[in-house]
Formats: structure tokens, sequence, C-alpha cells
């Protein structure tokens, strides 16, 4: 087991808070070259085979069931107010919950958030590594979409303010959401991708430890 953090936006939180997203895609670093497939060993690891049947060689995918990942997201750190308290006592807001209010201050990006100021930990239930475009409907649908009504079955939209539109396919739908975060082009040129499916813990991940 292993933790680490990962970085999601505002819109994605709000989507793992309301319990919507339970996976996520994430680049596999580099990307394998001219290669005829990739396979997971015994062991979990990953690997490739080359066309031409010449060589095999390793994947590195720093993701494995059982890891837990302590989420960053924007972050705010604001002194409580002298009514509430008689000293000095900092404490954080999260611009996905909050995004409206002037703190004194811009909003801290994500990077630089620290594993104690993290309110959410993701329990990874399995890893699997795909082409992006190969996503299926079910699993578009687990990266946070969800009905725009529920007496209309075929409409889907992202949490807002995303996006405004609505799709008809959950697929099209999340190439349209790779296409916003990685930029145009992003999407058609199909790199392979870890796709972790995960369980959602609303706490932090040392007071998991903690209550453990």
């Amino acid at each position: 087991m292993t933790d680490r953090p990962i970085i999601f936006s505002a819109t994605m939180v709000r989507a793992l808070l309301d319990g919507s997203k339970t996976q996520t895609r994430r680049l596999v670093k580099p990307q394998p070259g001219d290669i005829d497939r990739v396979f997971q060993m015994d062991d979990g690891s990953w690997h490739v085979t080359a066309h031409d049947g010449s060589h095999m060689s390793a994947l590195r995918i720093p993701y494995a069931p059982g890891d837990r990942l302590w989420v960053r997201e924007a972050w705010a750190k604001v002194s409580v107010a002298p009514i509430v308290a008689t000293i000095d006592a900092p404490w954080t807001v999260y611009r996905a919950c909050d995004n409206r209010t002037d703190y004194g201050g811009p909003w801290k990006p994500s990077i630089h958030m620290a594993r104690n100021q993290s309110r959410l930990t993701l329990i990874v239930e399995g890893v699997k590594v795909e082409r992006l475009q190969d996503i299926s409907r079910e699993d578009a649908i687990a990266e946070g979409l969800t009905l725009a009504s529920a007496q209309i079955e075929q409409f889907w939209r992202w949490p807002e303010p995303l996006h405004e539109n609505l799709w008809l396919s959950p697929k099209i739908a999340y190439a349209d959401l790779w296409r916003t975060i990685h930029g145009p082009g992003a999407w058609d040129a199909n790199p392979w991708v870890a796709a972790i499916s995960f369980r959602v813990v609303k706490s932090n991940i040392d007071a998991i430890a903690e209550a453990a």
C-alpha cells in the first residue's frame, strides 16, 4: 500500500463529494511507442510488447489496488473570527465549496496543498491500462457524469460550472471534458491512460489511519 497525492479541479472535487465520480484517468508517462499489446503480470506490474516481438518493457504505473490517494484541491487559509475564538486560529476553506467569498487573498493552487489540509481520501480498488478512446459508456459515467433530468434519461452533464452543455452520449461528454483539460487534439491523440477506480472517503488520510 502506498500513499500519494492526486490533484483534482474544483469541479471534479464536487463530483467526488456528491458521489458521482468513482474513476479518474491519468496519462501514462512516458507514453509507450509502437507496441502490440499491454498486459499485466501476476505481480501487478504492467508491460508492453513491441509489434515486431523483439522486446518487452515495463510501464510505470504509480497506482495499485489498496493505495491511498489524498486529494489536493484549490484552497485558502483564513483566521477564525474573534467572536468564534479568542486566538488567531487558522483554518482551511475550499474553492470547490465556496468560490464566491472574498477571503482577502487569492486561492492557493492545489499543488501547494499540504497533506494535513486534505479532506478527501481515495482508496484505489482497481487499475487498468487502456487507450483513452476505449473508455466504455459505464466508465465515462463513473468519471462524474450525472443525468440532466430524472425524467429525461438520455441527456448527460458535468458538474457545473465546467460545462452548461448537455450530451446524448456519456463517451462524447467525456471526450469534451478531456479536450477542456488537455487541449485541442488531446482526445484525437488517443494516448495510453491508467484508469483508476476508487472509493471516496470524506476524511483526511491520517484521520483514517487514527480511526482504524
